[in-house]
């Protein structure tokens, strides 16, 4: 075959190459859907932050089992309402503590 033969026929384009996208692209599709269909639900929280603000024993009840479980609850809905209400009343705002009166540096 002479070098003017070949260069004047046109090859067929390669089928893998778009076989294998598609494998790929039907792999990742499938892959997204298997992980979307296994996803836990969040559970609502039963109380929100100013009702464990108006309740200061429910408050430390439900603190207390979060801070004794916290690998199981620790980032539950109710944990974090109670934690930021804990923080929020328990702890409470610098603007409301007294006065502190430091003695005065002596010289010598």
């Amino acid at each position: 075959m002479s070098e003017e033969s070949l260069l004047g026929t046109e090859l067929p384009a390669p089928r893998f190459r778009s076989l294998g996208l598609r494998a790929v692209a039907l792999f990742g599709f499938a892959v997204i859907a298997a992980m979307t269909g296994c996803t836990r639900e969040i559970p609502a929280a039963e109380h929100t932050v100013a009702e464990y603000r108006a309740n200061a024993a429910l408050r430390r009840e439900v603190f207390a089992g979060c801070m004794n479980d916290p690998g199981s609850l620790g980032e539950t809905p109710d944990c974090i309402n109670a934690k930021e209400a804990s923080r929020r009343e328990d702890i409470g705002s610098v603007r409301d503590t007294p006065t502190i009166h430091l003695p005065t540096p002596t010289q010598h």
